[in-house]
């Protein structure tokens, strides 16, 4: 922002002043003090409208260019030889040209208006937590929820009963309070064995319903509470005797003694669809000896099957094994392997184990005998004697938990028969004294045996 005085100057290039000239000089300086040697300063305001446009200004050739003139009149003299200029003054001349000093600080003004409420500023953190108010009552009851699934164990029997007036299969679950007649025919139904998987109830018996004695099975898909109609699993024209049966997941695996092929061999059928069909049985033994008594137990995929066999002139154990769910088996493996005869056998597995128990008299009198594989059967240990008494060790059983594999039999060694029991103690094969659990002056006889974790 510029600020204006107005100035006559006189020319410096002329030489006659006239009389006008002069006379107006002194008046002028006697009204206003002299600027410099050449300029006097007009204590009067400028007007456009009086003194005509500021562009009729011309720029009055000095350094720093703020002097503007022209020629005119001037308050009512007739000078021509007059200049008329202005004065602009910056920020910077004031400091020269007015008085600069501060006055003494005026009175406050009144309170101006209150201006508008600004935006509401951010959300501050939160306080601190605040001291825990007294518990209120207690609410109103809530409807109950629903109820759970409740894990009720099961136990399933099954036992030869000649009351409808003939021998038929009679069955008995644990949650039920009723019978059912699993066979109800005519023949003569007999040697009921049973397995369990999940709520899948499996049985087999040996019926001479069609004539001549077959291998029958049903299945319950209910826990027992019903149960199929029942399926000839053998159906041919020789006899079939002594079925064992054992289950896997949706797999169901039997085997038999058979005097189709004209001497008894081991027939084995499996079922992939928990029973709903079953394969052409197969004779595993297929030999010109009394293949009898075959045993069987399943472990994943694999399927384990021991019998006593007379092919090699004598009894002695004979193993078989599947590794694709039954579907093909090994070359049957002489397991004892000796002079005397071995019978009776009995067989568990537990994941890649494999223990198998038998009666041996090769010691001159009947022992226990046993034999391990801890590769699915491929390979066997050297038999040991568990019993090795004086007495007659007969009807051995065995089970097997983790490492832990567990045997009884029946023993004379007392005097009289007694439960003998023995442990291998986790470590394969070495297995302690036996142990007389009986220990009576009775007879005790046909010993079972189970083991869980």
């Amino acid at each position: 922002m510029f600020f204006y005085c107005y100035y006559i100057m006189h020319k410096s290039v002329r030489r006659v002043f006239t009389f006008g000239l002069l006379l107006s000089s002194l008046v002028m300086l006697s009204a206003v003090p002299l600027l410099n040697n050449n300029t006097v300063a007009m204590a009067q305001g400028y007007d456009n409208n009086y003194y005509g446009d500021s562009s009729s200004y011309s720029t009055y050739p000095t350094d720093d260019k703020k002097y503007e003139c022209r020629t005119g009149p001037f308050e009512g003299f007739f000078v021509s030889s007059v200049e008329f200029c202005k004065f602009k003054f910056d920020k910077d001349d004031r400091k020269d040209h007015r008085d600069t000093g501060t006055g003494p600080q005026g009175p406050p003004g009144p309170p101006g208006a209150t201006g508008a409420t600004g935006a509401t500023g951010a959300t501050g953190p939160p306080g601190p937590q605040g001291i825990q108010g007294p518990i209120g009552p207690n609410g109103t009851q809530g409807p109950p929820g629903p109820s759970g699934i409740v894990n009720v164990s099961k136990a399933y029997v099954v036992w030869a009963d000649e009351t409808p007036g003939n021998f038929d299969i009679f069955f008995r679950a644990s949650q039920t309070s009723d019978t059912i007649n699993i066979s109800n025919n005519t023949g003569f139904s007999f040697n009921p064995q049973i397995s369990s998987e999940g709520n899948n109830v499996y049985v087999v018996w040996q019926d001479n319903t069609p004539g001549n004695v077959d291998i029958f099975f049903a299945f319950s898909t209910d826990n027992g509470l019903t149960f199929s109609t029942p399926d000839n699993l053998s159906e041919n024209t020789e006899g079939s005797f002594f079925p064992l049966i054992t289950s896997e997941g949706n797999n169901v695996y039997v085997v038999w003694q058979d005097t189709t092929p004209g001497n008894f061999d081991i027939f084995f059928a499996f079922s992939t669809d928990n029973g709903l069909t079953f394969s052409t049985p197969d004779n595993l033994s297929e030999n010109t000896g009394f293949s009898t008594l075959p045993q069987i137990t399943s472990e994943g995929n694999n399927v384990y099957v021991v019998w006593q066999d007379t092919t090699p002139g004598n009894n002695d154990i004979f193993f078989a094994f599947s590794t694709d769910n039954g579907l093909t088996f090994s070359t049957p493996d002489n397991l004892s392997e000796n002079t005397g005869g071995s019978t009776l056998p009995q067989i568990t597995s537990e994941g890649n184990n494999v223990y198998v128990v038998w009666r041996d008299n090769t010691p001159g009198n009947f022992d226990i005998f046993f034999a391990f594989s801890t590769d699915n059967g491929l390979t066997f240990s050297t038999p040991d004697n568990l019993s090795e008494n004086t007495g007659f060790s007969t009807l051995p059983q065995i089970t097997s938990e983790g490492n832990n594999v567990y045997v009884v039999w029946q023993d004379t060694t007392p005097g009289n028969n007694d439960i003998f029991y023995t442990t291998n103690n986790q470590d394969f094969g070495l297995f302690g004294s036996a142990l007389n659990l009986s220990h009576n002056a009775g007879s005790s006889l046909a010993p079972q045996i189970s083991s869980s974790p």
